[in-house]
């Protein structure tokens, strides 16, 4: 037997030995973990809801795209009135995925009380969103900011200074990407488990904002919804003129869905900008479509880019370097799929809205 036959043995044997020493591992420990989870979340659950409630797990299935998807909420009661719910939410971070119990009053109006869960973000900074230090007095000043927070229209931030709205928190200085993605997946995890929880078992489509339509069209326009085929365009005027078009748009990124709102001129010449309404991408990769920390000039950079980019072909992206003509974008070293998503779904959408106006 020569020395290669013997070096191929040996590293099966020692491949199949550690794949068994691995399987049994986790059969040991899996359900340990399981059992430690459920019991952080059972008494996550009472944390944020009111004190001497009676608490009814409730599972609600509703079925969105023809699949039946699952959604488990936590009612509380205080004799046969119902004082809050509470449920599990998460999402990308900056680096980590962000789990949060939270509770909300039953009108969906108000937050009860968030408690994070599990978060593995930066240590000494993005870790502040749950325990800060340099707050002697009170470590979790950040989370404690969404006590009695109104809900709607939604959750906002601010920087450096102190909230001046009742819907505002303060982001954690050197830390806004954490703060950002805190208050990106409440506004969109409780709007989604109210339309769930008022549904008749089909999932509802969720309204898009006002304001996010607004973000990607001319200011001070009328706006008339238009809709057909299951299509929702946003129609944007100046008394008799229409000047531009708004509409929304969802694909599948690397590890989420990512919602746009797309607006373009209305001769579809140009795209007037590019909003990313939600998304769970890769933390510190796919959330670049959103927010770069590396470029500290505009760390919007990427949805930036389609403000003006033409529309008379397809857009297409380039990898490392800057495009050579109007119709591309750059896509993001290291995140080129979720780039490429973005960019197919505005070329896809596009089309979609022109059929359906004729354009």
């Amino acid at each position: 037997m020569n020395n290669t036959a013997k070096i191929i043995i040996v590293l099966t044997l020692i491949t199949l030995i550690s794949g068994a020493v691995l399987a049994v591992l986790d059969s040991y420990t899996k359900p340990r973990i399981d059992a430690y989870k459920n019991k952080v979340k059972n008494e996550a659950i009472y944390e944020v809801l009111p004190q001497n409630v009676n608490v009814t797990t409730m599972k609600k299935t509703v079925c969105t795209n023809d699949e039946n998807v699952e959604y488990e909420f936590y009612e509380a009661k205080k004799g046969n009135q119902v004082v809050g719910y509470a449920f599990q939410v998460a999402g990308g971070g900056f680096q980590s995925e962000l789990v949060m119990m939270v509770s909300v009053t039953p009108d969906f109006s108000e937050i009860i009380k968030v408690k994070i869960l599990a978060q593995v973000e930066t240590p000494g900074l993005g870790t502040k969103i749950e325990d800060d230090p340099s707050n002697k007095p009170n470590p979790a000043w950040f989370i404690d900011q969404f006590k009695g927070l109104k809900i709607n229209p939604e959750i906002s931030y601010v920087k450096n200074v102190k909230p001046s709205k009742n819907t505002e928190i303060q982001a954690i200085t050197g830390a806004t990407i954490s703060s950002a993605a805190i208050v990106r997946i409440l506004n969109t995890e409780i709007k989604k488990a109210k339309a769930v929880l008022l549904s008749n078992g089909v999932a509802e489509k969720n309204e898009p904002d006002k304001e996010d339509i607004l973000a990607v069209l001319p200011k001070n326009v009328e706006i008339q919804k238009i809709e057909e085929n299951d299509l929702v365009i946003y129609q944007a005027s100046k008394g008799n003129d229409i000047l531009a078009y708004a509409f929304p748009a969802s694909c599948e990124g690397y590890q989420s869905e990512i919602s746009l709102m797309i607006g373009v001129k209305a001769d579809f010449s140009e795209i007037l900008g590019v909003k990313v309404i939600s998304q769970s991408e890769t933390p510190g990769w796919g959330t670049k479509i959103v927010n770069d920390p590396a470029n500290e000039n505009n760390p919007c950079w990427f949805v930036d880019q389609f403000k003006g980019v033409k529309i008379n072909s397809d857009i297409s992206f380039v990898v490392n370097k800057k495009p050579e003509n109007k119709s591309g974008v750059q896509a993001i070293t290291g995140a080129t799929v979720s780039s490429a998503a973005v960019v197919d779904i505005v070329n896809t959408s596009i089309k979609e809205a022109q059929a359906l106006l004729n354009k």
